[in-house]
């Protein structure tokens, strides 16, 4: 008795799944329980100096891309002046890379 009272049961439950919009197979799939989003969803909010690790992060790996190229730059050429002129195209590429990325 207790098995044909739940398929009378699960018959009542599809037909009312015509009045909520959603599919047969999904109503009786989930038996009959509400469908959709729930009422207060959880929304996580990162902190506000989240942004702010961002900026960090670019300016502070452009500087040391500069800096390792500085370095290098030393090393190559056998003068002062001659290394630090050949850094000007790298550091304004640098610097556009940081304006374009901000």
């Amino acid at each position: 008795m207790a098995a044909g009272s739940n398929a009378a049961s699960s018959l009542n439950n599809a037909a009312s799944s015509e009045s909520l919009d959603v599919p047969r197979w999904l109503y009786l799939l989930t038996g009959g329980a509400a469908i959709g989003a729930p009422a207060n969803p959880v929304v996580l909010v990162p902190p506000s100096w989240f942004g702010g690790l961002n900026v960090a992060f670019v300016l502070v790996g452009h500087l040391l891309a500069i800096w390792v190229a500085h370095a290098i730059a030393f090393d190559l050429f056998p003068g002062r002046l001659q290394a630090i002129h050949s850094e000007y195209p790298f550091v304004a590429v640098m610097i556009s890379y940081t304006v374009i990325s901000l």
